[in-house]
């Protein structure tokens, strides 16, 4: 898996993990625990960027074995959100670049504008199954 290489896990450290895993063990679960192992090293350091990469990741890996993937792409936007507290902005507008069709849900949250703390609380991204929103300073 290309995903683990490039956290630092070699070819032979993924045949040996395959052999060693239990029956009811994947690839999958050995790649989840290396990519949340990543992630609590970025999220001591409030490494921004590098948690928004491992969270990348982890949807790739689920994803791939058909899981749910909601609760990895609200982690994702409270990163984008924290990064943006960061940086010292205060507010966020809801976007959308996607030249695709919007469904309602997302139709009705483009463009409104709130401040970092309210979007925090209410989480309104994403909207959708396929949403492509996202949040930008204001």
């Amino acid at each position: 898996m290309r995903t683990l290489k490039k956290h630092g896990v070699s070819d032979k450290q993924m045949r040996w993990e395959e052999k060693r895993l239990l029956p009811n063990k994947t690839l999958g679960d050995f790649a989840w625990k290396t990519l949340h192992e990543e992630l609590q090293l970025v999220a001591t350091k409030q490494d921004f960027p590098g948690m928004r990469k491992v969270y990348w990741d982890m949807l790739r890996v689920l994803e791939i074995e058909g899981k749910d993937t909601l609760h990895i792409e609200k982690a994702l936007m409270q990163t984008d959100l924290n990064f943006n507290k960061s940086l010292g902005f205060k507010r966020v507008v809801i976007v959308n670049h996607s030249e695709e069709e919007h469904c309602e849900k997302c139709q009705a949250l483009i463009g409104k504008e709130m401040s970092i703390q309210t979007a925090l609380k209410t989480m309104p991204l994403p909207a959708c199954k396929n949403c492509q929103c996202q949040y930008e300073p204001a």
